[in-house]
């Protein structure tokens, strides 16, 4: 029997409503209803006569609850001792430490407890909040995925240490979600952190957000070797090459994991930690999913052929998202790319952000015949947005996508390439020949395209037998209002789309 999930977004509206019967609720009261301390308490104490509730998600941003309230909420919540799945965002107020022991210690009586999820964002929690919550919490023996969002609370390196040695304490968790970015943590934190997680043995997929902190070296050398799913995020802290080799050394020891997403974007990692980083990572040789956030990390060409080449080596690699966008990497990198790209003929999802990067023709040419080598892609996304690709380079990529037989959604990204009307026909052309294509996202903002080459480019697209998602992102400044309308109108006969979508940005 499906469960019927009641939804309210008046506070009392709810609380008149029968509470014992509810079995499902979404509640959903935003800062517009100015909710303060009094209705939290009301609505804890209606709560708490919710006996049969198993499903709640509730959601009080941005309002006034401060201790008192969140008190009086977290009593309610305990009283729903058949919780088996609970949401709670209370993002912007300014709930402080106490609630949040007391709720850890009121949701052991939720004895069924399997998904929490629990949001509370810029409060002022600190290091005492976390300690407490998250030892009480550690009780819930029923509890396999769990979600915490603290971003901007002043956990502090204490902060993240206590949760660390908490940590061990969870002897059920399999999927675990920390987010603990703008939390002034250092590596301190950091180190702590891990020795805790190393001891989680149930744990399987970890997402972790550290991002915006000050962690430097990023000792974690002792990992989790039952990790299969991993997603790390340290972009903007204080990453130098030292730092990319220790993380990598970690995650080299994770041997069971098959899918890695790492955020590196706003270090500097350089040259040399690019290489490092590459070397190590190649360890993690089941890996069949890799995403790799890296721009801005003051790195060119030479790093990029370091990075590339540990590419070779993931023999089982099927999915690879690489963003290098702002860096240096300039044609030559782009071909050393292209070059590594070769070996790697079983990808099946490609998706490349290579914005920003000096790219002409040439680099553009020496990835596209690369790409074209890749014979089993169904998936491409190509973002060169300020590069300086050309009429030329367009022209090369088009010639690849033609050989790409098997794909069926592809994006791409040029906007800011100095391109004419010529690729609006020679795109048109080519992305007609790609008979198994049924997704397509193409930006061409910014460039000398009118409304006589995204006609032309229509007319290509005709040929398309399975086309039927289409998303065009194009300028105002090279069509006109009344080019709007005739553009709009043509590519609406496109007779087997679904859904289509163009975007015309000043």
């Amino acid at each position: 029997m499906i469960q019927q999930i009641k939804y309210y977004e008046e506070i009392e509206e709810f609380l008149s409503s029968s509470l014992q019967s509810h079995e499902g609720l979404d509640l959903y009261f935003n800062e517009n209803q100015l909710i303060d301390e009094e209705h939290v308490s009301k609505l804890g104490s209606a709560l708490a006569n919710c006996t049969n509730l198993s499903n709640l998600s509730l959601s009080i941003d941005g309002n006034q609850i401060g201790v008192q309230g969140a008190l009086g909420l977290s009593s309610g919540l305990g009283k729903c001792i058949k919780l088996q799945n609970l949401e709670l965002c209370l993002d912007n107020n300014q709930i402080d430490h106490e609630p949040v022991s007391v709720l850890g210690s009121a949701l052991v009586e939720s004895t069924q407890l399997s998904n929490l999820t629990l949001e509370l964002r810029n409060n002022i929690i600190g290091y005492q909040g976390v300690s407490g919550f998250d030892f009480n919490l550690a009780k819930c023996n029923n509890l396999s995925n769990l979600k915490i969002y603290l971003i901007g609370n002043k956990i502090g390196d204490k902060g993240l240490c206590e949760l660390g040695s908490n940590l061990l304490k969870f002897t059920t968790i399999t999927n675990l979600t920390l987010d603990l970015a703008l939390n002034s943590i250092s590596d301190q934190g950091f180190s702590g952190l891990y020795s805790g997680l190393v001891y989680c043995t149930t744990l399987s997929k970890l997402d972790l957000d550290l991002q915006s902190n000050y962690i430097e070296f990023c000792v974690c050398s002792i990992m989790n070797i039952n990790f299969q799913n991993l997603t790390l995020n340290l972009s903007e802290n204080s990453i130098h090459s030292k730092g990319a080799f220790q993380l990598g050394s970690g995650l080299a020891k994770c041997y069971n994991l098959s899918s890695l997403t790492l955020h590196l974007s706003g270090n500097q990692i350089q040259n040399e930690g690019a290489q490092v980083l590459g070397s190590t990572l190649a360890q993690c040789n089941i890996l069949t999913n890799l995403t790799l956030y890296l721009d801005g990390i003051q790195i060119s060409s030479v790093g990029v052929q370091s990075l590339g080449s540990s590419l070779r080596k993931f023999s089982n690699l099927t999915y690879l998202k690489l963003s290098l966008s702002q860096n240096q990497i300039c044609d030559e990198g782009s071909q050393s790319l292209g070059s590594d790209l070769v070996t790697r003929q079983d990808l099946q999802k490609l998706t490349l952000y290579l914005a920003g990067n000096n790219i002409g023709h040439k680099g553009a040419s020496d990835l596209s015949s690369a790409i074209a080598q890749c014979t089993n892609l169904s998936n491409l996304g190509l973002h060169l947005k300020k590069n300086q690709i050309g009429d030329v380079g367009v022209s090369c990529l088009g010639s690849t996508l033609e050989k790409c037989t098997n794909l069926t959604n592809l994006e791409l990204g040029f906007s800011n390439n100095f391109i004419s009307n010529e690729s609006g026909s020679v795109l048109g052309f080519s992305l007609g020949k790609c008979t198994n294509l049924q997704y397509l996202r193409l930006d061409l903002q910014d460039n000398q395209i009118n409304d006589v080459g995204i006609s032309d480019l229509c007319f290509g697209l005709r040929k398309c037998p399975n086309l039927s998602n289409l998303s065009l992102f194009l300028s105002v400044k090279e069509i006109n209002k009344s080019q709007q309308f005739k553009v709009n109108r043509k590519y609406l006969k496109l007779k087997r789309l679904v859904v289509f979508r163009i975007v015309f940005f000043s």
